[in-house]
Formats: C-alpha cells, structure tokens, sequence
C-alpha cells in the first residue's frame, strides 16, 4: 500500500468496507475494539478540541471522539470507507461534530498543527514505510497534542494462528514491525512520552467449518465472553507480546 499508485492496494481496500459499518464487527474485533477504547480514554484527559482518524476505515473511533466532545475529522483515500464512516456515526446516533475528508494520509490537506489529538486504527502496518505516515500525522498535530495509534503489524498472534488455512486477496499487504522499530519511528517522527505495548491475545478466528457447524460458533462465544476479562489481564504481558495481535501506542508531541 502507500499510495493511489499501488493500484491493487486501492482497488481492495475500496471494496473491503461494509455499508453496515461498526454494526458488522465479528466478537473478536468488538471486545477489541471495546478494549483498545478505554484504553484510549484513559489518555484524553486533559484533551479537547479537534481529532483526526486517518485511514479512518469504519470511522467508530471518531464516532466515539465526537460522543465525548471532540470535533472529529476522518480521513481515507477510500470513498467506499468514507461512506462506512457516515454509517457508524448513524449507528452511533452521533451526526453533528465531524468532517470528512477524502484524501491521501501521505499528504493531507490539512495545515501545521491544526489537531489537538491524531489517530490510526490498524492503519500504519500496511504502509511499507511506515514512517511517511507516521511524520504527516505529527506534523498536522499541535505542540503537546496526543498522537495514538493501533499497529497490527504481521507476526503470529493466537487470534490469527489459523489464518494461513485462508488465502488474502490480492492487494493485502502487513509491515513485519516490532516494539523496538515502532518506537524508534515514533520518537524520529518528533514524539516523545512514548507507551507502545502488546495486547488483543484472544482465541483463534477463522475456524474452519464454523460457519457450518453452530457449536463451533457457540464455544467461541462462550470461551471468549466467559473469560474476557482474563484475555484482557494478558495486555502488555511478555505473553501479549509473543501471542498478542496489535500494539497500543501513546505519544505526545514534542514542544519546541
């Protein structure tokens, strides 16, 4: 991915992106998801004003931001993504305080500085320079402004250890990024007060024969609502960062 020049990058993920929007979540992604924000919260203490999604996909995290009082600003190069954003603020009877905006994360039509908080959800990974991104979205954020970002980056992770029985469409692409490498992006990029560490260690997806065979699905269930909150106890545990499929990453920007 990176760019429109990577055509078969923008043909797939224009067409990856469900007019259901956050109402099509799998159990995996929703106590993800549910997780990854309160994690969130916890930093925008002290935070107001304007946010910005990149590569905003689905737009629920804006959707989010705008329900706790942020005008929120989503950006994708994808028009199907955009319409999906539109959809989950519907979903989240939340249609005031936002703004979308069809462009290029490599280079956004936004002035210096304009954000007080910028945001990627499992958006970085799919740029094979990651570091191009990651110094556009700090560029746009203001002086002391939150910088977040969930990476996914390619490793194994117990959520996914049955995901090579499926073949990936064409276009897919995931960085292989450790803790070391994303922190040191963070930091060249101008970021400083920087938290990276692993989470979302769940049971694995993608089961053949579920879709078949309901007790499959029903097990899944039970074992991940059953026992969501030890799977939660293991974020930011040597166990998160050997079978743990995301990181979680703070920063702020650095005060000239």
């Amino acid at each position: 991915m990176g760019d429109k020049k990577n055509w078969e990058g923008f043909k797939y993920w224009n067409s990856s992106w469900e007019t259901e929007g956050i109402q099509s979540f799998s159990l995996h992604s929703t106590v993800i998801e549910d997780t990854k924000w309160k994690y969130l919260l916890t930093k925008l203490d002290g935070y107001s004003g304007r946010s910005l999604e990149v590569g905003c996909g689905t737009g629920h995290f804006s959707a989010l931001m705008a329900d706790v009082g942020f005008m929120a600003f989503l950006l994708d190069y994808s028009s199907s993504a955009i319409r999906c954003a539109r959809n989950s603020f519907i979903a989240l009877k939340n249609n005031e305080r936002k703004r979308y905006i069809l462009g290029d994360v490599l280079a956004m039509p936004i002035a210096d500085g304009q954000m007080d908080v910028v945001l990627s959800c499992g958006t970085l990974e799919h740029f094979e320079n990651p570091a191009v991104p990651i110094r556009e979205m700090v560029r746009v954020l203001r002086e002391g402004g939150l910088f977040y970002s969930d990476i996914v980056p390619r490793k194994f992770s117990l959520i996914g250890m049955l995901d090579f029985l499926y073949k990936n469409k064409e276009g897919w692409f995931e960085a292989k990024l450790s803790k070391a490498e994303i922190i040191a992006l963070l930091k060249d990029a101008g970021l400083e007060d920087v938290k990276v560490f692993a989470a979302g260690v769940l049971p694995p997806r993608n089961i053949p024969g579920k879709g078949k065979i309901g007790l499959i699905g029903i097990l899944e269930r039970f074992i991940i609502e059953r026992f969501k909150t030890f799977w939660i106890s293991l974020d930011g545990t040597k166990v998160a960062d050997w079978a743990g499929l995301y990181y979680f990453i703070t920063a702020k920007k650095k005060s000239k």
